[in-house]
């Protein structure tokens, strides 16, 4: 009897040491300086110092960012929108990281309407990301009743933007997600097709292509609206930014625009797919009161077949989105391309799967006359 009890005892006591051995998840994250495409001197320390005090709150330490700028630099990292995988892990373990925040500043417009987007992404260990999301508000998007409540500037916009953006955020040892893009489909939806090759039930591994565009603009923010809501979905893993320069530099290839199908299979085979999503942004224009108006086409195409697995045309008017008194229109044209792309990703999720050759054929770009409106 006292041997079990002594036995007992002893097993009890060896659970409780490896219990208190086993390493727990760390609670710091590396917060990467914001990646600022708005123009606005202002906007990369406006943002970070709201993004790390909304982490802070979860719980979370930050790595000193002077010394992450260090490594930086040391590293010679000159984007900070994503990181290649060999930074990535490097920084995680130079600071005892769990992951590493990315964050965009897409507009930080100071004028009688202000305007604000960020878009930012947490990606753990293993390269995966684990929370996303994109918030872009314009001043009057802020207004209440009676015209109360409204931002008057851009630094108090932030604070609202901030507030959305993280509102999900994980704190440590929780589990994070995508968010999901304000999709609605209640109205007239985009034209889709999917193809039968590309089933349910399967996540593809995509690459994103630059858009052609004669807004400058208009690319890199569909880069990263699909980017932020690709990856909410439950058929898509999206490659990052920086893993497709890397595979660019290795593949020897500079230019995506003059690309040839052969250039592009041998950008697959360093990327690891054949799956490319790309299109054209016909229309890109911002409108206070509801003028903003976005018309694109895309489709997922598999360059070693040819076959396109999904495509779909849509174009949304700010406008569209308005109630009593306007209240619901979207003034930023960024978050008019948040809502649209949004659309389009439901809108594959629920499509009919289809043959092809039997009568069903992705949707045609859209007329001369369409793109010249």
């Amino acid at each position: 009897m006292k041997l079990t009890i002594t036995l007992l005892f002893a097993s009890t006591l060896i659970a409780r040491v490896a219990i208190a051995a086993a390493p727990s998840p760390s609670r710091t994250l590396v917060l990467l300086p914001p990646s600022n495409f708005s123009g606005s001197e202002e906007a990369a320390p406006v943002i970070f110092k709201l993004l790390s005090k909304r982490i802070e709150s979860r719980g979370w330490s930050i790595a000193p960012i002077a010394e992450v700028e260090q490594a930086l630099e040391a590293e010679r990292i000159r984007y900070f929108d994503s990181l290649p995988a060999a930074s990535h892990q490097s920084l995680r373990e130079r600071f005892g990281a769990s992951a590493v925040v990315v964050a965009t500043v897409l507009t930080f417009r100071q004028t009688s309407e202000p305007a604000v987007a960020v878009s930012a992404r947490m990606i753990d260990s293993k390269g995966l990301v684990v929370w996303g999301n994109l918030v872009a508000l314009t001043s009057s998007e802020t207004e209440g009743a009676l015209g109360f409540g409204r931002a008057a500037s851009a630094a108090d916009l932030s604070r609202d933007v901030a507030a959305q953006l993280m509102r999900e955020f994980p704190r440590p040892g929780r589990r994070g997600h995508v968010e999901p893009g304000p999709a609605s489909l209640e109205s007239a939806g985009p034209k889709t097709y999917r193809s039968a090759k590309h089933p349910y039930g399967y996540r593809r591994r995509v690459c994103i292509l630059p858009f052609a565009s004669t807004v400058p603009e208009a690319s890199h923010v569909v880069l990263e609206v699909l980017t932020a809501r690709l990856a909410s979905s439950d058929d898509f893993t999206v490659i990052e930014p920086a893993e497709f320069r890397v595979a660019m530099r290795a593949a020897g290839l500079r230019s995506v625009a003059s690309m040839t199908s052969t250039e592009l299979a041998q950008l697959g085979k360093v990327l690891g797919t054949m799956l490319f999503l790309r299109g054209n942004v016909y229309t890109f224009r911002e409108g206070a009161g509801g003028r903003a108006e976005i018309q694109l086409d895309m489709n997922l195409a598999d360059v070693e077949t040819g076959e396109v697995l999904w495509a779909v045309s849509h174009e949304r008017r700010g406008s569209d989105y308005s109630g009593l008194l306007s209240h619901g229109t979207v003034s930023s044209v960024i978050g008019l391309a948040d809502r649209l792309i949004s659309e389009a990703i439901l809108a594959q999720s629920r499509a009919k799967l289809r043959v092809p050759g039997r009568n069903a054929q992705p949707p045609r770009t859209p007329s001369a006359a369409q793109k010249e409106r």
